[in-house]
């Protein structure tokens, strides 16, 4: 999950370890989180501003990061220029 999500464009860096990992976005990382959540997706914020963390389960599948990573993906793409580019 961390080096498929470090790959997208938009994302800074992946920080954490195991399944628990903060996105640097370097942006309005909230408008992202409500995205994602329309999505079905459910993410969370954290102290510093332009960071999404991720908790999935232990039991998390292939298939699950698959359609995690490419709704990131649409979604970096698709909120306005506050999120940082690479």
């Amino acid at each position: 999950l961390a080096k498929r999500c470090a790959a997208l464009p938009g994302v800074q860096e992946v920080r954490g370890m195991g399944f628990l990992l903060g996105l640097k976005i370097g942006g309005d990382a909230p408008a992202v989180q409500k995205t994602l959540i329309e999505k079905g997706f459910i993410t969370g914020t954290a102290d510093e501003p332009g960071v999404l963390r991720l908790l999935p389960p232990l039991t998390l599948t292939k298939t699950q990061v698959d359609s995690f990573v490419q709704a990131l993906g649409d979604v970096l793409k698709s909120v306005p220029a506050t999120v940082g580019a690479r």
